[in-house]
């Protein structure tokens, strides 16, 4: 380091550069290449030579020489740069990162939002234990902030990152967790470009909310950092007669004629005996064990049925099947052991 020209090239100033300027470039260069952080030691010392140059010197004279620091040899640059760390300058450590330049000015929030958390996201842990080493906790406000700081981005972060998967399905779907492939739209980077990308996932419609890790943005460009697909899976069909509730319990609106002794679900392949129920058709019927899946052993909520007698429905009374007859081989087991409870008990 011999001019003060040297000194404004290495921390990328102009010669005649603010303090401001000045600091704010020599805090994200000293980040970059700490060499408690993995960066280099000799370009941590040149950095921070040029840092104390150009702020000790004030700007002016491009020319000016440096060879009357006597001291240099013993230039101390881990604990200069401890030195230069107030309360203030916590906060030009995150603006160094750019998390905030141009969000609010920009045309496009989201890719703005995005680009930015992604270079504060790939180091935000290191910058958070570089404080904690250089600084320490110790109740210390300047080590609080940043706490604070590094919390936010790390929040704010995980929500940029994550994909929102919105899938319509038919219930007889839903209900009997089948497996389909779905679509993802997601942002990643091909060098520092960042891009659109779809693929095709599996997923089983069994759960009505659920996530698949790392198939969601990349974090920034080169980082291994992926957030999580978010899928809702959304009824489609039946809206005015089926609703899904506690996740796995489903409630069925049905209407049969009066002769009728058979009540049929196409979307469960359930047959119910109507005999029980017909000895108080006050009450709604609670078949336990089949809703929808709760999880992958195959276990299943609830389902109430609240039935109705309707004058249209004009169904004749149902004979008795004939045993030859080939459709009643191929006829659903019908459900007679069920419970009946009061409505009002459903409610609670």
């Amino acid at each position: 380091m011999r001019s003060y020209a040297d000194a404004c090239k290495v921390l990328g100033v102009s010669d005649d550069a603010e303090k401001d300027t000045i600091k704010k470039a020599y805090h994200k260069l000293a980040l970059k290449h700490h060499p408690d952080k993995g960066g280099d030691a000799e370009t941590f010392r040149e950095v921070s030579e040029a840092y104390r140059v150009l702020m000790e010197h004030g700007s002016g004279t491009m020319e000016r020489d440096l060879e009357d620091y006597e001291d240099w040899e013993n230039f101390d640059p881990m604990a200069f740069f401890k030195e230069q760390f107030s309360q203030n300058d916590m906060f030009v450590m995150v603006q160094d990162y750019g998390l905030f330049d141009n969000i609010l000015e920009s045309s496009d929030l989201f890719g703005t939002l995005f680009s930015n958390i992604g270079g504060i996201m790939m180091d935000q842990d290191k910058i958070f234990n570089l404080a904690n080493t250089l600084i320490g906790d110790d109740g210390n406000v300047i080590f609080n902030t940043l706490k604070s700081t590094h919390a936010f981005a790390k929040d704010l972060g995980s929500k940029i990152k994550d994909v929102s998967v919105n899938v319509n399905a038919k219930l007889k779907d839903v209900y009997n967790g089948r497996v389909v492939r779905v679509s993802v739209k997601c942002r990643k980077f091909e060098g520092e470009t960042l891009i659109e990308h779809r693929k095709k996932v599996p997923i089983s419609l069994r759960y009505q909310r659920f996530k698949l890790p790392n198939e969601g943005h990349q974090m920034a460009p080169g980082s291994k950092v992926y957030g999580d697909a978010v899928f809702d899976v959304r009824i489609k069909d039946y809206l005015d007669t089926v609703y899904r509730f506690n996740q796995d319990d489903i409630f069925v609106e049905a209407a049969v004629g009066k002769y009728q002794e058979e009540l049929f679900l196409d979307w469960a392949d359930l047959t119910l005996d109507l005999a029980l129920w017909k000895q108080d058709i006050s009450k709604i019927v609670m078949l336990e064990c089949c809703g929808f899946y709760k999880n992958q052993e195959d276990e299943r909520g609830t389902m109430y049925i609240h039935i109705v007698y309707e004058e249209s429905i004009d169904v004749p009374k149902m004979k008795e099947r004939e045993k030859d007859d080939e459709e009643a081989m191929d006829v659903v087991e019908i459900k007679k052991d069920y419970s009946l409870i009061p409505f009002k008990n459903l409610l609670l």
